[in-house]
Order: C-alpha cells, then sequence, then structure tokens
C-alpha cells in the first residue's frame, strides 16, 4: 500500500509539473508573438507608404496606355522596387530591433537613478537615429541642400523656400520614428522602467500602473499623429492654387520628367564613356604605363567640378592633345 501511495504521489507531482510548463508561456512562445507583431506593423506601414507613393499613378496610365513595355514603365518599376526595399529596411529597424531590444537587449537595472536614464534613452534615442535616417535617404532634402553655398546667383533658393522644404522632409521621415515611439510605449517596459518606484520588480502595482500608463500614452500619441497628420494634408490641399486634377497632372508631370531626365543623362553619360574607353583601347590594344597611371590616379577632389573621374580627365585631356596636333599640322609652315 504504502507503494502504491508513494507511486500515486509521484505521478501527481509529475503531470502538476507538467501542467505548470505548459500554462506557462515559453521564452520562444513570447519571441514568436512578438515576430508576428512585427510583422502586422510592417504590413500596416507597407500598405499606407505605398498608398501615398505617386509612382503608381504613372505605372497606371501607362497600364492604360498599353506602353507596359516601354522604358519609362520599366524603370518606374524597378523605382519602386528600390523604395519598397528602403521602406521594408526602414520599418525592420522601427519595429522589429524594438521587439529585439524588448526581449534580448532591453534589461532595466535595479539601480533606480539608473533606471531613469536607461529607460529613457532606450525610449527616445532609436526616434532621433531614425529620425536622422530618414532626412538623410530623403532626395528632396539633398536637392534643396547639395551644393547651396557654389550656386550661381540665379539659381539661388530664398530662406523661406529651404525652411518650408527642410519641415516638409522633417515631417515626411517622421513616420518611421514615430512608428517606433508607438510601439515602444504600447510595450510599456521602457516608460515603466523609467518612472516606476520598483523598476526591477515587474510584478509590483507601482510597475503595472506605469506600465498601463504607458500604453494609454501610446494611443493618445497616435491619436495626436493622425490627427495632426490629416489637418496638415486637409490645410495643404485647400490652399492649394491647382484644382485636384491638375494636381494629379502635375505630380505624373513631375515623375515622368525625372525619368526622362535620368534616362538622357544614362543616354549621354554612356557616350561618353564608350569614347573615352574607345580612345584608351584604340585598335584592341592594351594602354601605354602612363595612360594606366593616369586612369586609376585617386581623384583630387577637383574645386572646379571640371571633371566627374579620373577617365573622364583623361579622356578630355586626350581630346585636347589631338586637337593641338591637328591644328599644328593644318598650320603652313
Amino acid at each position: 500500500m504504502d507503494s502504491d501511495s508513494e507511486s500515486l504521489l509521484d505521478q501527481d507531482m509529475i503531470s502538476s509539473a507538467s501542467s505548470s510548463r505548459a500554462s506557462t508561456p515559453t521564452h520562444h512562445e513570447d519571441f514568436h508573438v512578438s515576430c508576428k507583431r512585427k510583422r502586422g506593423i510592417e504590413r500596416e506601414l507597407k500598405t499606407y507608404t505605398d498608398s501615398i507613393d505617386h509612382c503608381q499613378v504613372l505605372i497606371r496610365n501607362l497600364e492604360r496606355q498599353g506602353l507596359v513595355n516601354h522604358p519609362i514603365y520599366s524603370n518606374q518599376c524597378a523605382m519602386i522596387q528600390g523604395l519598397m526595399k528602403q521602406r521594408e529596411l526602414l520599418t525592420a529597424l522601427s519595429a522589429g530591433f524594438e521587439q529585439i531590444y524588448a526581449n534580448f537587449v532591453f534589461k532595466c537595472p535595479e539601480d533606480f537613478d539608473m533606471a531613469k536614464w536607461y529607460g529613457w534613452i532606450f525610449l527616445f534615442a532609436p526616434v532621433f537615429i531614425l529620425l536622422i535616417c530618414g532626412i538623410i535617404l530623403n532626395n528632396n532634402f539633398w536637392r534643396v541642400f547639395h551644393g547651396c553655398k557654389k550656386r550661381s546667383s540665379t539659381a539661388e533658393i530664398t530662406s523661406k523656400e529651404s525652411c518650408k522644404s527642410f519641415w516638409n522632409t522633417v515631417l515626411r521621415s517622421s513616420i518611421i520614428p514615430s512608428t517606433w515611439l508607438f510601439a515602444s510605449l504600447l510595450d510599456g517596459d521602457y516608460y515603466a522602467c523609467s518612472a516606476s518606484e520598483t523598476p526591477h520588480d515587474i510584478s509590483t502595482f507601482d510597475y503595472k500602473r506605469c506600465k498601463t500608463i504607458s500604453q494609454l500614452s501610446a494611443w493618445i500619441f497616435l491619436s495626436i499623429v493622425v490627427a495632426f497628420g490629416a489637418i496638415v494634408k486637409c490645410c495643404g490641399r485647400c490652399l492649394d492654387s491647382k484644382t485636384y486634377l491638375e494636381a494629379q497632372y502635375a505630380d505624373t508631370h513631375k515623375l515622368e520628367e525625372n525619368v526622362l531626365l535620368e534616362e538622357k543623362m544614362k543616354e549621354i553619360a554612356r557616350k561618353e564613356i564608350e569614347k573615352n574607353l574607345n580612345t584608351l583601347f584604340m585598335e584592341n590594344i592594351i594602354p601605354s604605363k602612363e595612360a594606366w597611371d593616369k586612369i586609376t590616379a585617386v581623384e583630387s577632389g577637383d574645386k572646379s567640378k571640371t571633371f566627374y573621374t579620373t577617365l573622364h580627365q583623361w579622356g578630355s585631356e586626350n581630346k585636347r592633345e589631338d586637337n593641338k596636333t591637328n591644328k599644328q599640322e593644318m598650320t603652313p609652315v
């Protein structure tokens, strides 16, 4: 009887332990839930950014006209793919890294004074970094500020236009940092680590209260951002001098102009490069050591920017020498 009771007791202990293990979520399950949340944020942001992508307007117009095989169509498709890769990369930085930080990197210290700085830095430092990256990756920002100190007097941009373009770039680049901040506040651990009086103990009432405040702040922040974006968008549309269809035509015109300009630059650059290469490998003969040294020299940063590469400089100088030789030969003695 004693042996039977002991065996029954052992079986009960084993079954209770297995049931407790089954009811307690493992670290792998938490990471799986975090990955699912990250994918959801990525899909939402991807849908939002794709809906405002003006490149699709030109693609739809070309498809209606039956110009699917036109070079403009293929270039626009390639451009959209490039933009999608950049957005997916930034989305992974904003949503995916937040989950990685929360599960693996973020460990709130037990020191109360250190915990305040630790939580705030983990909350706002990525926002600043993502904002700077978004501004740097924005082409409109560089169109205004690239070479602004070396432009001719007729092409100078006023301070008002520069400020308008800068703040427009900041607003467009703040989408990804806002996503990070919303996801971080919704998680709640960063704010709770900074504001709670017991940051090392997540089971206390004060820690849970701070986490609840953080989650409420996340939804308030998202509501304010969406409302502010909608108001700015509506004000911009109301103050626009163009009608809706005229604005659509202007967007299409800009996109097609950029595509044709890029194609023309590629065409002219390719012809110039082919001329230089044909001169370098004239009659399929290996160039001289002097020519190799000139085209492989380190670019010295020409202030006048007359030459774009060392090969371009060598080709231009070689043309000048040929022209001088031809003039001397044609000059009568």
